[in-house]
């Protein structure tokens, strides 16, 4: 049975190399703790790229992408709106459209978005 949770949700079991501002889709099942209350057990995951335009601001401003903290993230999010990251994917230097962002910037987002930590999708089993 799939659910989609909009409220934090305490999440265990082993997920390497996830970072700050991932959007997962997780299978497992619920337990119960006796100390830590109602935990959701996580048997396998993928990590995906965020769907709405709070995520992508979250997921570009989460410190994955270098070159990109908060401030332009909201900017970059602000200027491409839902196709911010295929921007970022197919045609990068539009990015010099968006105030304070130079070709210096755009190149160090460039390289980082390269990185297969940052967009690879994942999966553990």
């Amino acid at each position: 049975m799939r659910q989609i949770y909009c409220d934090l949700v305490t999440v265990v079991g082993a997920m390497p190399d996830i970072h700050v501002g991932s959007v997962l889709s997780l299978e497992g099942m619920w337990k119960m703790d006796a100390r830590y209350g109602r935990q959701f057990s996580v048997e396998k995951f993928e990590e995906t790229l965020p769907a709405t335009v709070y995520g992508i601001e979250k997921y570009l401003g989460s410190g994955l992408v270098k070159g990109v903290g908060p401030k332009f993230a909201k900017r970059i999010v602000e200027k491409f709106g839902k196709d911010t990251l295929n921007i970022i994917e197919d045609t990068p230097d539009k990015l010099l459209t968006v105030q304070g962002i130079g070709k210096v910037r755009v190149d160090r987002i460039k390289t980082s978005w390269q990185e297969p930590d940052t967009v690879m999708l994942q999966e553990s089993s």
